[in-house]
């Protein structure tokens, strides 16, 4: 049993918009300063490092957080370097949402007409009524499903993927994540590596509310992070922790 592994994380504050964000920005924007390359439109900016795979977006209701590898450390230490500095230099007092979201791939060695079997035994159900209505032979399956536990809602999406379909749901930041003078050929070298099956696992957590305190926004990375990382390993245990006949 293979182990899950990350491929991408994303990380969101929002919060309301006011006018007075836009003479704010770039101040704000120069309290990270660890952030090599950047980008701006006067509207927005967005901060950029190559070497990392990762960039800040800074914009008038929302700060995001992307990062296109598995370095769960430097997650952390840069969702936390925002979010302890960038409220407080824009101004912003409460926020309206707090979401972390994370895209796993987990290899698999059967033929990909086997793992669309065993997720669908595994995740559907077998129900003889529903079966009789359904045509026999299951040929793709996508799980989706919106799940709530006080204060958190969560988003959970399970499937199997080919070779050629990863990048359509990893979706890759190309623009801010690698370098134009070689992203080309840095982006060739990094499809060739993903795997030919492989079922993928997509969670987004989040909470929404009027008024988030931002104390409580601060504690949220981790919490989150310890959930999404139980919820895929106890996920990939459940899918292949026993044979299935199919």
């Amino acid at each position: 049993m293979e182990k899950p592994t990350l491929h991408k994380t994303i990380f969101q504050i929002r919060y309301n918009p006011e006018l007075k964000f836009y003479g704010l920005l770039m101040t704000a924007a120069q309290q990270l300063s660890k952030y090599p390359h950047w980008r701006t439109n006067r509207l927005s900016v967005i901060l950029r490092d190559y070497d990392k795979h990762c960039s800040l977006a800074i914009r008038h209701d929302n700060v995001t957080y992307e990062q296109d590898s598995s370095d769960i450390e430097m997650e952390m230490k840069y969702i936390q370097q925002a979010l302890e500095k960038l409220p407080s230099a824009l101004q912003v007092k409460f926020l309206n949402r707090v979401g972390y979201r994370r895209k796993y791939l987990i290899t698999v060695k059967s033929p990909f007409e086997s793992l669309v079997s065993i997720l669908y035994v595994k995740l559907f159900s077998q129900d003889e009524k529903i079966r009789s209505i359904m045509p026999s032979k299951v040929e793709d399956i996508m799980y989706r499903i919106d799940f709530k536990e006080e204060p958190y809602q969560y988003r959970v999406t399970v499937g199997p993927v080919r070779k050629r379909e990863v990048p359509r749901y990893i979706e890759y930041n190309l623009e801010n994540h690698l370098d134009p003078m070689t992203r080309e050929k840095e982006y060739q070298e990094i499809k060739e590596k993903y795997p030919d099956v492989a079922i993928f696992i997509d969670i987004d957590l989040y909470q929404m509310a009027e008024k988030i305190e931002l104390k409580d926004a601060i504690s949220f990375p981790k919490k989150a992070c310890d959930k999404i990382h139980k919820m895929v390993n106890e996920l990939n245990n459940y899918l292949f922790k026993s044979k299935v006949e199919v």
